[in-house]
């Protein structure tokens, strides 16, 4: 027995006896038969060869997706008698079939129903046009069966949404280690799904060497349809290697005879970098002429990455010790009574003093020559004390004043 049931008939019966619940009821009925949203369908909701044939023999079964918002009791009829009816909730599928003998469906057409009111029509002889992503009113028809072929292929080939890709990557940073220029970078690989996915494919894989600098990987999707999809992210290989100098030299001391700038010779360094050496730089020379006293000799290795290293030392260049043959002893009252400095007269322009034991200056000349101007060993005429006398001897050589320190014993 088929059961058969017409909702507003049912509200202008007899069998709902209050006028104003009826009007309600209905009122709830007619809400909800206009209260719809669509819901899209794609193509992956269709079977596939050889899954499905073409139409062939009639329509024995109609599969339908519900998309109003609201509950809604959802009725189908064929050729004015009910043959489906269940209150069905938003996106809930549902399976009607003929009710022949031979499976088909008694009309050529058969109506579906909100609450009495014909939402669609849809056909049920062959050819059918199956498209799941066409509305047809608040329904989509996304499957049906022939009866001489069973499931029905397709006839959309409306496919116009893109691959779906997830898990794409945030940008990597990186840093080369142990003396390499470039970085091997493992990651998770992202997912591409589709319906039809034909290709998915990327330019670096996981595990790849990078070189310095930034590198873009971007992965690509193509479904069957050729939508696309791409997940790009960015590799960055930084190099926070420092060059390194080697043979760097050590400090230089030497004593020349002038005061005249001297050129110093040395063995230059060596930079080297485990990417690109950018330059070796140097505030002098070989060979370059240095003045008296301390210079400072730095050279600095620069890489292509911006690091860098510096390498230092001095150059201290004296004057040599005066050329003076000095006698060690004075005997005021002997035969060395008087204080000979041999080879004084190679420095015209001199100074020399004499101290005691107490700092006290016993004798101070200028000009020393040892015969107009030279020491006996006496103080404001009075021979001094037999003991150790301390002298500071200062010459003046290419204009720079030279000294010299030493004792000497005085004996009576």
């Amino acid at each position: 027995m088929i059961f058969k049931f017409d909702p507003l008939s049912e509200c202008k019966s007899n069998h709902i006896n209050d006028y104003a619940v009826a009007r309600l009821l209905c009122s709830i009925l007619l809400i909800c038969l206009f209260s719809f949203k669509i819901s899209a369908q794609t193509v992956c909701d269709c079977p596939k060869p050889p899954a499905c044939k073409p139409c062939s023999g009639g329509i024995t079964s109609l599969t339908l997706k519900y998309n109003g918002t609201f509950l809604a009791l959802v009725s189908v009829r064929d050729k004015g008698v009910i043959i489906y009816t269940k209150f069905l909730a938003a996106g809930e599928v549902f399976t009607v079939v003929g009710q022949e003998l031979n499976g088909k469906f008694d009309d050529k057409e058969v109506e579906v129903l909100i609450v009495g009111f014909v939402n669609t029509v849809i056909d049920v002889k062959c050819p059918l046009a199956l498209d799941p992503t066409e509305p047809r009113g608040k329904f989509f028809l996304i499957a049906a069966e022939s009866r001489n072929n069973g499931p029905l292929c397709c006839s959309s080939t409306a496919d116009d949404e893109s691959p779906v890709i997830t898990n794409c990557l945030s940008d990597i940073i990186s840093t080369v280690s142990d003396n390499t220029c470039s970085k091997n970078v493992s990651w998770t690989e992202p997912i591409a799904t589709d319906c039809n996915l034909k290709s998915f494919v990327s330019n670096k894989k996981p595990g790849d060497s990078f070189p310095l600098g930034i590198t873009t990987v971007t992965y690509t999707a193509t479904d069957e349809s050729n939508n696309i999809a791409t997940c790009g992210f960015m590799v960055t290989i930084k190099d926070e290697e420092p060059p390194v100098i080697t043979q760097c030299p050590e400090d230089i001391m030497l004593r020349i005879p002038s005061s005249e700038p001297s050129a110093i010779n040395w063995t230059a360094p060596v930079a080297s970098d485990n990417c690109a050496l950018e330059n070796l730089q140097s505030t002098h020379t070989p060979g370059d002429l240095f003045p008296l006293g301390t210079t400072l000799v730095t050279y600095t290795a620069n890489d292509k990455s911006g690091n860098m290293v510096e390498c230092s030392f001095s150059i201290l260049l004296e004057l040599s010790g005066l050329d003076l043959d000095i006698e060690k002893i004075v005997t005021p009252s002997g035969q060395n009574n008087k204080w000979h400095i041999g080879n004084i007269d190679k420095y015209e322009t001199n100074k020399v003093v004499v101290v005691d034991r107490w700092g006290s200056v016993v004798y101070r000349g200028s000009d020393y020559d040892n015969n107009l101007t030279i020491w006996d060993g006496q103080q404001n005429g009075r021979i001094l004390p037999t003991g150790t006398y301390f002298y500071s001897i200062s010459v003046l050589q290419d204009h720079a004043w030279i000294e010299e320190k030493g004792f000497i014993e005085l004996v009576r």
